[in-house]
């Protein structure tokens, strides 16, 4: 017995090492993996993140762009007046932020007038800006487009990027002048990519084209140093300048600079085409952000580690402490529960296994290799066969599960004969009686009745379970997608109020004829259509308020029948009304149930030829108020039906998708259930239900 207990000794604590050293090495493992994997993310993120931003700088210029070719278009005209010019140039400057000056010259280069004052004349400038400054002029005179000058300009310690726009005249379309708009490098891209920016550690910077950096708001005194012409005091705190060359001939990527006197960076970079140049935007990360994140996920990893470790101590400890008694114990009743079990072993089994059986919530089977044997009450319940009918028909209980899951099943037995599994565990799918599918888990295990083999099924029905799994699954991806939504949503709208006001400066300014009103009114018709969409995307991100009050749910129906008879007689459509009397009340958000009928009934139309009908019943189903609206249309294919309450999904080109998803959040937010039915060419039905308000007696 001594050597007993000393064998098992060694074995507990030879164990709980094993482990100890296992879980040690799975932690090394971890740490290198994640923080190959975090880099990797946050690499593919700083690249998403600058193609982002430079897309950002493009439309924020483009804006900036379309500000001055619109004052392009004024002096073109006979009936051009300065003082009303000068008028024009304030409020545009006021209403396009970001410019330094804006200003008009003559087609000597010689400013005439501008906003505000102490605008530059670039006929007075060095003779080195004059020289660079009149070849973008001529360039932008010859090719009659708008140009950009910004090469290595630093006035007062600013960086000025000028938008010049050639101006020629209606009658004989000779050069009269340009408008130059001046931008404050540092303000504009300020205001351009500040946005952007996820982290407080986060910063931008620019290069243009030609290899100047025109942007970085950690080293000011860096700015117009050109990339191909460092100078010496560079190399005190870069290595070199590999990275940012490369970022020239690249149009996007990422990578790690790692310098003198700067700490390591993961920098995202991408190009920004503007109208005659290539800007690198670029968005650097300190890399302590990367490893602090890493850290603290280590740090609590190991700690998890470190009490687990003390747990399996503890435990071997224990378990070895449990086991010496245990065997000291065992040794002096073993010869008694031996003799006793003999005597009673076949009599209280055979009793004890049909009292489980037949107590047990869970269906059991007992079947031999071909036939069921034996079944119990809950079996019958869940199955409807009765155990006479099984056991008398030589029922198999492969005739119960479906086709594709039959081999498994045998698999499963053919192991157990073969003593390769002592209990087995498989998923499959069967059917009652009435036809009804069911997921199921099945333990099957090996029994040894009368010295025959037979095999118990022990069934555990997780239909309802999966549902809900898959249910749970589908909600936090819609949420997802709500999120996302919201997001883009709220990025598209600045931009897009942008352009509503450019079309509106546009409008008032120039000359209308019945051409010119008929391309904006379609223009802001667009715009407005855009608009409705991203209402329709923060709507359903929106979280649900409901202003519930109790009433009558055939007042609010047929108030709601006299409001779309107009579009239905629009459509030479019928509607067929089928109310039941005597209903009860419900707790309802009015508005927001009229805004799911509206939907419902919308699709119904549009799915509708004319001179069809669509059908409204309203009845009373246990504590449910069900309310079913039909249509004769061509219905939905089954692809289309397991999409149609997913956000975005439209069977129409100019349908935004939102409706029925906004519709289901709407009727879960009651505590009722929104479904469709339907079937190519012959309608669909939508079905709305709604829990009734029970009287207190």
């Amino acid at each position: 017995m001594r050597n007993h207990k000393m064998k098992d000794k060694t074995i507990i604590f030879t164990t709980a090492t094993i482990i100890i050293f296992l879980l040690g090495f799975i932690a090394h493992l971890q740490y290198f993996q994640t923080k190959e994997n975090l880099i990797q993310l946050y690499s593919e993120k700083q690249a998403t993140l600058a193609q982002q931003a430079a897309i950002s700088l493009k439309s924020y210029i483009k804006e900036r762009v379309d500000a001055v070719e619109f004052l392009a278009h004024f002096p073109a005209h006979n009936n051009f007046k300065l003082s009303k010019y000068e008028n024009e140039i304030k409020h545009t400057f006021d209403v396009v932020h970001g410019f330094q000056h804006i200003f008009y010259v003559d087609k000597n280069v010689a400013s005439i007038i501008g906003y505000p004052k102490g605008y530059p004349c670039p006929s007075k400038q060095t003779v080195e800006i004059q020289d660079r400054f009149k070849k973008i002029f001529d360039e932008a005179v010859r090719q009659k487009k708008t140009l950009i000058f910004e090469r290595n300009v630093l006035t007062d310690g600013k960086v000025i990027v000028c938008l010049i726009s050639p101006i020629f005249s209606d009658e004989n379309d000779s050069f009269v002048g340009a408008i130059i708009g001046a931008l404050d490098v540092k303000k504009a891209l300020y205001e351009a990519l500040k946005p952007i920016m996820v982290h407080s550690e986060d910063h931008a910077w620019v290069i243009n084209e030609p290899g100047y950096l025109i942007y970085h708001p950690e080293h000011e005194e860096m700015l117009v140093q050109n990339l191909f012409d460092v100078q010496e005091k560079c190399f005190e705190c870069h290595i070199d300048f590999k990275m940012e060359k490369k970022m020239l001939s690249n149009p996007r990527g990422f990578g790690i600079k790692d310098d003198i006197k700067l700490p390591k960076q993961l920098i995202g970079y991408a190009q920004s085409e503007l109208i005659s140049t290539n800007w690198v935007v670029a968005i650097s990360t300190p890399f302590e952000v990367i490893t602090t994140s890493l850290r603290s996920e280590f740090r609590n990893f190991l700690l998890l580690l470190v009490v687990i470790i003390m747990t399996i101590v503890f435990g071997a400890f224990l378990v070895n402490r449990i086991n010496t008694k245990h065997i000291t114990t065992k040794q002096e009743l073993e010869n008694l529960k031996i003799q006793t079990a003999l005597i009673n072993e076949k009599n209280e089994a055979e009793s004890r296994y049909r009292i489980l059986v037949e107590q047990s919530p869970d269906p059991i089977f007992l079947c031999d290799r071909k036939n069921i044997l034996m079944v119990n009450q809950s079996f019958e319940n869940l199955f409807g066969y009765t155990e006479e009918n099984i056991c008398e028909t030589n029922f198999s209980i492969l005739e119960l599960i479906e086709q594709s899951y039959k081999k498994d099943f045998i698999n499963e037995i053919k192991s157990l004969i073969k003593n390769e599994k002592e209990v087995s565990t498989i998923s499959l799918r069967m059917k009652n009686e009435s036809g009804d599918k069911l997921e199921v888990e099945i333990s099957l295990s090996r029994l040894l009745i009368e010295k025959q083999v037979a095999y118990q099924g022990i069934i555990h029905d997780v239909t309802k379970t999966r549902q809900l799994d898959r249910e749970r699954a589908q909600r936090e991806h819609l949420a997802v997608i709500g999120e996302m939504s919201a997001r883009i949503a709220h990025e598209i709208k600045n931009p897009l109020a942008s352009i509503q006001t450019g079309i509106q400066l546009l409008e008032r300014q120039i000359a209308k004829d019945k051409t010119q009103i008929s391309f904006y009114e379609r223009l802001r018709g667009e715009i407005q259509r855009v608009d409705s969409i991203l209402k329709g995307l923060l709507t359903y991100a929106r979280e649900e308020h409901l202003n519930l009050k109790t009433m009558e749910i055939v007042s609010l129906i047929e108030r709601f029948s006299d409001l779309v008879k107009p579009t239905l007689k629009k459509h030479q459509l019928n509607l067929k009304m089928q109310l039941a009397d005597n209903l009860p009340r419900v707790k309802i958000d009015e508005q927001k149930i009229e805004q799911v009928l509206w939907n419902v009934f919308l699709n119904a139309i549009q799915a509708s030829e004319s001179g069809k009908n669509i059908f409204l019943n309203l009845n009373q189903i246990n504590y449910k108020l069900v309310l079913k609206i039909s249509d004769e249309g061509s219905g939905m294919s089954e692809l289309q039906l397991k999409k149609i309450f997913q956000p975005f999904f439209s069977t129409r080109t100019q349908g935004s998708g939102l409706g029925l998803p906004i519709s289901k959040k709407i009727m879960d937010k009651h505590g009722g259930s929104i479904s469709v039915t339907s079937m190519p060419g012959k309608g669909t039905t939508f079905t709305i239900e709604l829990p009734a308000v029970r009287n207190k007696s």
